[in-house]
């Protein structure tokens, strides 16, 4: 999934900004193992937990319309998109 938002992206003639092409790096070249853990430490924390989970959770009409601008997005690209269009199924 995290290659195919490059892809559209690249498609659609958006740019990535830094911290995107150094955390898309990092998760290229760091075992899988340490990606785990990193964001087991990080979603376990208080900050995980009020910086990312909860605001998900009472956030819920947001959530629904970055879903359908991805959709849209996808649609767009014309690329085949099969992790991200599993996501936006469930």
């Amino acid at each position: 999934m995290k290659h195919e938002r490059r892809n559209h992206l690249k498609t659609l003639g958006g740019c990535l900004k830094d911290l995107d092409h150094l955390c898309l790096y990092l998760i290229k070249i760091l075992p899988r193992f340490i990606l785990v853990a990193i964001y087991r430490a990080l979603y376990s924390s208080k900050f995980g937990e009020v910086g990312g989970l909860y605001h998900v959770s009472q956030a819920p009409d947001e959530m629904n319309c970055l879903a359908q601008e991805l959709e849209m997005l996808v649609e767009k690209s014309g690329l085949s998109s099969p992790a991200i269009r599993k996501v936006l199924s469930m």
